[in-house]
């Protein structure tokens, strides 16, 4: 649903960046406000969810994999105004077109990788891979090339981000309990990226160079990953077990097969 609705906001968008920004924020926003409005109409206590935000930021796992996403937020709000002085907001609008089926194509890719590989393996690849993308343009960002090399890893990183961070990972760290707030937590660096893209975003683009904007965010992306070498793998462990007798039993066949 997240890249349909990509797609149809990329025929609705005006040719403002920043009116297109502050409406995706306000409609990011609105979902992000439904959370709480849906615990009232199932009929949660106040009293409980206090206590379970409280606990929520007290979970060391939980942060460890809240920081890399916040990170990956704001270097992608910020990267948006600077690259929309460079090439135009009409060809970021393409571009970003282009991106999104990209993503909508590898988020595929990216829930089977995430399921037998792991969920941080998985993370860890799109923030390398994102990370090589911004290297490449901060080389030289007024490349075409470059770009168009930036376009695909974006897409993705976008594509294994977006199906881990929005619908995967905070579902794994609740356990089925509090499961409103980690999601509504979760969700927040990616809705506040709108507000930040339109109110420091074109503040920074303007006064700080294009080059020093790009190491720096290839600096912090790379950065992003730490948390995630010390996070656990949230991947259930029993299903690594069953794979790996799945794995032992064909072994086994093949073995038996070879010679009978």
């Amino acid at each position: 649903m997240i890249f349909v609705t990509v797609l149809v906001f990329g025929f609705l968008m005006t040719a403002n960046l920043s009116l297109n920004a502050l409406i995706l924020a306000v409609w990011r926003l609105v979902g992000l406000a439904s959370f709480p409005l849906l615990e009232d109409f199932l009929g949660h206590k106040e009293a409980k969810n206090k206590s379970s935000m409280a606990l929520l930021f007290k979970n060391r796992v939980f942060i460890l994999y809240l920081i890399p996403w916040t990170i990956f937020s704001l270097v992608n709000c910020f990267s948006w105004s600077i690259f929309s002085r460079i090439y135009g907001e009409s060809f970021m609008r393409s571009s970003a077109l282009i991106s999104g089926i990209i993503s909508g194509i590898f988020a595929v890719v990216a829930g089977f990788l995430a399921d037998n590989v792991g969920r941080k393996r998985t993370l860890i690849a799109g923030f390398i891979s994102f990370g090589i993308g911004y290297a490449v343009l901060g080389i030289n960002p007024y490349n075409i090339y470059a770009w168009h090399f930036y376009t695909v890893l974006d897409g993705v990183t976008w594509g294994i981000l977006s199906v881990i961070f929005l619908f995967t990972i905070w579902g794994d760290l609740s356990d089925g309990k509090s499961r409103q707030e980690y999601y509504a937590v979760g969700f927040l660096p990616y809705a506040l990226s709108g507000l930040v893209r339109v109110t420091l975003g074109p503040l920074i683009a303007e006064f700080v160079p294009a080059y020093a904007i790009l190491s720096f965010s290839t600096f912090f992306l790379f950065l992003a990953i730490f948390p995630l070498m010390y996070a656990p793998e949230t991947l259930p462990e029993d299903v690594f077990r069953e794979r790996e007798l799945r794995g032992y039993i064909e072994k086994a066949k093949r073995t038996k097969e070879k010679f009978t």
